[in-house]
């Protein structure tokens, strides 16, 4: 680490983080490149132009400089914002985090696992790009998932949250995003859907209000509703509609879920 790149950046994320500072990461770092960008252009044209006027007082002519201010891309931004975030694994493993706890809130924000959009990424676009971050909010994600992890119910939530994601991985076109009681048939598919309807009513308010804490909570709940999905129906049957209608239902538990972190990583 000649640069101190590593050390810098763990400063930076702290600084952050133990200010209290909200802010978006994934701006400022778009900003920051783009900057460094037209400065260094700036120096490069000068340079140039002090070249042209020597050649010219020498009898040389020479054409005439065109400067380029380099824009941010979506992949250098993922890259920066991606090195400060790391650097946090061993900030918060000495504060008793687990790596899978870390895991399961960096995996929102990871480049690697997120579409890249095909829109402008620069920091005068707004940057709708790669998703926005805010290192307070991580911390607020983290804190979430290391009370949820020490409910008795998140292992078996963990798993199923796995096997959800597994499911609905392999599924070929659209899910759709409403479920349709008049094609519920199952009795765990009713109980399931009368159980995950409630509790996204309950934690629409504290997931806006980012108490992530009690957004685990209420859905640590669904439990014996999860289990008893699984034990008694069958996703993946023949008929097209029905199978939709349980992709739909299992894709709103899940969505609610991974609003506030991947809890799947918890499950061993």
């Amino acid at each position: 680490d000649a640069f101190a790149l590593r050390r810098n950046a763990l400063g930076l994320a702290r600084t952050i983080i133990d200010g209290g500072i909200e802010l978006n990461l994934t701006k400022i770092i778009a900003v920051a490149v783009d900057t460094v960008a037209f400065q260094i252009t700036t120096i490069s044209d000068n340079e140039k132009r002090l070249l042209a006027e020597r050649s010219a007082s020498a009898g040389v002519v020479t054409q005439g400089i065109v400067g380029t201010v380099g824009e941010s891309t979506y992949e250098d931004i993922v890259e920066i914002r991606n090195f400060i975030i790391d650097r946090l694994r061993n900030y918060y493993a000495d504060q008793g985090f687990t790596s899978a706890q870390f895991d399961a809130v960096e995996a929102l924000v990871g480049g690697s696992s997120r579409p890249d959009p095909q829109i402008a990424t620069s920091a005068d676009s707004g940057l709708e790009g790669p998703p926005t971050v805010s290192l307070l909010d991580f911390d607020k994600r983290l804190k979430a998932v290391r009370e949820f992890a020490k409910l008795p119910e998140a292992p078996a939530l963990a798993a199923a949250n796995k096997r959800i994601r597994n499911i609905l991985r392999k599924v070929e076109g659209e899910i759709p995003n409403t479920v349709n009681a008049n094609l519920l048939h199952e009795a765990g598919e009713k109980d399931l859907h009368t159980a995950v309807t409630s509790a996204l009513a309950d934690t629409d308010t504290a997931l806006a209000t980012r108490d992530y804490v009690s957004v685990l909570s209420r859905l640590a709940q669904l439990r014996p509703q999860v289990d008893a999905f699984f034990d008694g129906v069958m996703v993946n049957v023949e008929d097209h509609g029905v199978r939709n209608n349980r992709l739909a239902l299992l894709k709103q538990l899940s969505d609610r879920f991974g609003a506030v972190a991947d809890i799947s990583q918890l499950s061993v």
